[in-house]
């Protein structure tokens, strides 16, 4: 089980050069790298059907996803629009 640290509504950055060559942060439990220019990002949320999820765009996308898993266990949706993982 996770404590309200770990599922805070804040983005915090955890490495300024994570495995994608840019910043990782921690948001709602998720781990969400990004490449160094912010325009690529990764998902790792176990139990998530977007767990390893990778695509372009900004960090509203892996919000978004991780936030619909979060509060309604559902994510198809936005997954359908962003490619799947």
């Amino acid at each position: 089980m996770l404590d309200d640290s770990e599922l805070s509504h804040d983005l915090r950055v955890t490495m300024k050069i994570g495995p994608l060559g840019g910043p990782s942060y921690v948001y709602r439990g998720a781990i969400i790298d990004g490449n160094e220019g912010g325009t690529v990002f990764r998902i790792v949320l176990l139990g998530a059907p977007f767990d390893g999820w990778k695509s372009d765009g900004d960090l509203s996308l892996p919000r978004g996803l991780v936030d619909a898993w979060r509060d309604h266990g559902e994510a198809r949706h936005l997954l359908a629009d962003a490619g799947n993982p």
